[in-house]
């Protein structure tokens, strides 16, 4: 009984009455205010996860998920390593490279470059190389052929074309080891892949592994093993079997050190992000506070009307806690159906959005990912949810309790 009849005065105080459309104006903004905020902290949060997906996914599709090297050098029988990595039951393929750094000439353009040489039948099943190509093809490497293949932003920083020639130039010692002079090679560019990273840091090239030692001065060996898995989550777990199970010169690492700094920023900025918005539902819950202040003050009358008919102090906060609650569960529910459908087709917006204005709005010049994925999770719509809610709940609190303090004599004296 109690609580209908506090929570009929509170549905009264919610509804707008004549002459209070200031009040009902600062109800419908806190309530929009909270919507807006968890709507935009829920697809902000989907579209850095997706975010964070697509560059892992980027980041990986052309290197591996682990990585088996010799701490002291290159491995001689790396036949007899791959061998003993793919009985791992969670290991799916695995395949040698030789790799190193040098410069591409290409007569006034020079840039440096990450050289791998790479067996092509077995590297397709280690890294989306093959399915990267967007000229020429994997097979066009063969032993001796002196063919390379070149990232697209390479290929554009150095102004090289399939069929181009080009010079790699690389540090070789003398045989006395006293002095190092420049090595250089001619190749020709047999193909173009988009490693979808725009950037000269991760410039890469890629010829066949046997040019490539004969270039490094590797003959019959690998700089080391790259490993794929089946799932790419279990990496740091797998790495750390083989580790137990490889002889002890060897180093095994995984995806998740060698990309580390990328990641480690992206979850720093989503925590900040969150924080942000976080403080920005408090702001909107601040409106709950003052309306319902204004409303306290308006309803002092009936307060202590209510107060010398014998409703107990812990009643009359109970039912300014309700009118509050109704208003912090109402924004909370519209801001994560808005959230979670804008998350759902923030895709699909995005594409309407450049074919109206007939550009893209990611630079793929500049950007990593060029276009604006999302995923998202319904645990973290759970947490968003719950701490809005609770935020908006906690303004509640300290009106509630002033209703409670109104003193019926001193409220009606001059009634």
């Amino acid at each position: 009984m109690r609580s209908s009849l506090e929570s009929f005065i509170a549905r009264r105080y919610l509804r707008p009455r004549r002459g209070q459309w200031f009040v009902s104006l600062i109800t419908f903004a806190s309530m929009a205010g909270i919507a807006l905020c968890v709507a935009a902290l829920i697809i902000i949060i989907s579209v850095m996860n997706g975010f964070g997906n697509e560059l892992r996914e980027r980041l990986v599709s052309l290197s591996s998920h682990v990585t088996v090297s010799e701490t002291d050098g290159a491995i001689d029988h790396w036949q007899a390593t791959v061998d003993l990595i793919v009985s791992e039951p969670e290991v799916i393929a695995a395949a040698p490279f030789v790799e190193g750094q040098g410069m591409i000439v290409n007569r006034s353009r020079l840039n440096g470059t990450i050289i791998s040489g790479v067996l092509p039948q077995q590297e397709t099943g280690v890294s989306a190389l093959a399915q990267s190509m967007v000229a020429g093809s994997l097979a066009s490497l063969t032993p001796g052929s002196q063919n390379i293949l070149l990232d697209s932003h390479l290929a554009y920083l150095v102004e090289a074309a399939v069929g181009d020639k080009i010079t790699i130039m690389i540090p070789r010692p003398n045989a006395a080891g006293t002095s190092v002079l420049p090595l250089m090679r001619r190749f020709s560019v047999s193909g173009i892949f988009d490693a979808g990273l725009q950037s000269s840091a991760t410039a890469r090239s890629a010829m066949h592994m046997d040019d490539a030692a004969a270039l490094f001065g590797l003959a019959g060996e690998a700089s080391g093993v790259r490993v794929r898995l089946a799932d790419l989550m279990r990496a740091p777990v797998v790495a750390r079997r083989l580790a137990d199970s490889l002889p002890a010169q060897y180093s095994v690492d995984d995806w998740t050190r060698q990309q580390a700094s990328y990641f480690r920023a992206l979850k720093v900025e989503k925590v900040m992000m969150s924080l942000f918005l976080l403080l920005a539902v408090g702001v909107a819950a601040f409106n709950i506070n003052a309306m319902l202040m204004m409303v306290v003050s308006d309803k002092r009358n009936d307060i202590a009307v209510l107060r010398t008919f014998g409703l107990s102090p812990a009643r009359v906060t109970r039912i300014f806690l309700t009118q509050g609650a109704v208003i912090a569960v109402a924004g909370v529910v519209i801001g994560v159906v808005v959230g979670v459908i804008g998350a759902l087709n923030v895709e699909s917006a995005a594409a309407a959005v450049e074919s109206l204005v007939g550009r893209k709005l990611f630079n793929p010049d500049v950007y990593y990912v060029t276009n604006i994925p999302s995923e998202l999770r319904w645990t973290e719509v759970l947490i968003i949810a719950g701490a809005s809610l609770l935020l908006a709940l906690s303004s509640t609190v300290f009106p509630s309790r002033r209703a409670a303090a109104v003193a019926p004599a001193e409220a009606l004296r001059y009634e």
